[in-house]
C-alpha cells in the first residue's frame, strides 16, 4: 500500500507467523503476509479444523465499511456455483482486532504476476482464448443477478492451480462490486487503464463496462503491455476517438459530460453488450 497505514499494520505483533485468528467456524494459523492492496492486506492460513490453506484478506480499520460491502457482495454470489462461474469462493468472515476479515480459497497467483514473471512477454491465442472464455462466463454469471465486478485487471484475475490446472482462472477481490441497482450516471469507477468510455463520457452505466475492461485485461495479454497506457481523461479520450475513426465506428462521443463537448459529436447509437 506504500502508506503510513500500511506500515502500521506491517509493525503490529499480532499480524506475525503462526498467530491465531478465530473465525466463526474455525481457527487458524497465520503462516505469512502474500499481499498488500489499498484496502489492507492478505495473509496465508492454515485452518486448523481441516488443515487446508486459505487466503484472509485483511481490511485497514478506517475502510471497515468497505469490508463490509464485500462481505455483502460475497452473499449476493451464493447465489451462484463459484467453480462453475469461475469466482472466488469466501467461506468465513469475522472481526480480528477491529479489521474485518475475509477468508477465501486459497488460489495460486495472479494474472498480472504472472505476465512479470515472463516478463511480459505476450501470451499465445489459445491460452488468451482458455481465459477470455472462463471470464465470459463470470461476467454472464454476475450480470445474471444483475452485478457489475467495476475493478477488472490482471491484478483480479488469478490462476487456481497453474501446475495442475494451467491457464484456469477466477475472478477475484468483489469489495467494489456494485448492483445495477446502484449505478448512477457520471459515476467514476474502474482502473484508469481499464475504465470503459461510457464513464469517461458520462453515460449510462451497465454491466457492460465490465466488458471493456476484459477486453482491455486481454489485449494486456497479447500485447505485452497497457492498450491505453494513460492515466490521463484527455488522452485516453483522444486514443478511443482516433481508433473509432480508424476502424471507421460508430461515434461513442455523444451525450457526455459536458467538459468534453469539444468533440462535437452526434449521440451514440450502439452500446456493449455482455
Amino acid at each position: 500500500m506504500g502508506n503510513k497505514c500500511c506500515k502500521k499494520m506491517c509493525k503490529c505483533p499480532w499480524m506475525g507467523r503462526n498467530v491465531i485468528l478465530t473465525g466463526r467456524y474455525c481457527s487458524y494459523r497465520v503462516v505469512r503476509v502474500i499481499g498488500r492492496g489499498v484496502y489492507g492486506k492478505v495473509v496465508k492460513c492454515k485452518n486448523l479444523n481441516t488443515k487446508e490453506k486459505v487466503a484472509i484478506k485483511m481490511i485497514r480499520k478506517d475502510l471497515t465499511h468497505t469490508g463490509r460491502s464485500e462481505i455483502l457482495n460475497m452473499f449476493s454470489l451464493r447465489k451462484l456455483d463459484s467453480d462453475r462461474c469461475n469466482l472466488i469462493k469466501m467461506t468465513d468472515h469475522f472481526v480480528h482486532k477491529e479489521h474485518q476479515c475475509l477468508a477465501f480459497e486459497m488460489l495460486d497467483k495472479d494474472l498480472f504476476e504472472y505476465m512479470r514473471g515472463r516478463h511480459f512477454k505476450p501470451l499465445s491465442v489459445s491460452a488468451i482464448r482458455l481465459i477470455a472464455q472462463q471470464m465470459i462466463v463470470a461476467l454472464q454469471a454476475l450480470k445474471s443477478i444483475a452485478m457489475v465486478h467495476t475493478d477488472i485487471k490482471p491484478d483480479n484475475i488469478m490462476f487456481v492451480n497453474h501446475k495442475l490446472f494451467p491457464f484456469k482462472v477466477k475472478l477475484i477481490d468483489f469489495g467494489i462490486a456494485k448492483h445495477v441497482s446502484e449505478l448512477r450516471t457520471g459515476t467514476w469507477v474502474q482502473p484508469d487503464c481499464y475504465r470503459a468510455f461510457e464513464v469517461l463520457l458520462g453515460l449510462p452505466l451497465s454491466v457492460s463496462m465490465d466488458m471493456w475492461s476484459l477486453g482491455c485485461t486481454l489485449a494486456f495479454c497479447y500485447l505485452g503491455r497497457l492498450l491505453f497506457p494513460s492515466y490521463s481523461q484527455y488522452e485516453n479520450m483522444k486514443t478511443f476517438l482516433l481508433a473509432a475513426k480508424k476502424n471507421k465506428s460508430p461515434d461513442i462521443a455523444g451525450g457526455g459530460r459536458k467538459h468534453n463537448s469539444n468533440c462535437n459529436s452526434e449521440s451514440a447509437k450502439e452500446s456493449w453488450r455482455t
